[in-house]
């Protein structure tokens, strides 16, 4: 699998608090998310929708996947949708409700195509 690399600035919650690394660019941290799927993968990939990504670029990257085993991946991130969860991914990222509110909606609709597209 080619993973798109890039020198990016991450800067940390002191204004101060910043480095130049080397990071993978969004889509295919999410595709690798999808991919592997553990507890914080799921909470991960909601946090990684909140600009929209590019889905054409993920379902280019998952077509080199086994289909059904990312389909029953993105079945399983439904489950962090439940308002039962809110305050678990709130905590993890410390973000609030109006920031949970628009990754939410981002990842419905990522899933939601993505589900589409594999399914044809």
């Amino acid at each position: 699998m080619f993973v798109l690399v890039f020198i990016r600035e991450i800067r940390g919650w002191h204004p101060d608090s910043k480095v130049q690394i080397r990071a993978a660019d969004k889509e295919m941290l999410i595709t690798l998310k999808i991919n592997s799927m553990r507890a914080a993968d799921k909470r991960d990939m909601i946090m990684l929708c909140y600009e929209k990504p590019n889905i054409n670029k993920i379902i280019s990257h998952l077509k080199k996947c086994p289909k059904y085993i990312i389909l029953n991946h993105l079945n399983e991130l439904n489950e962090l949708f439940d308002p039962k969860h809110k305050d678990s991914i709130k905590g993890v990222f410390s973000i609030s409700d109006e920031v949970l509110r628009i990754v939410i909606k981002n990842t419905k609709k990522v899933i939601e195509v993505i589900i589409q597209e594999l399914k044809s």
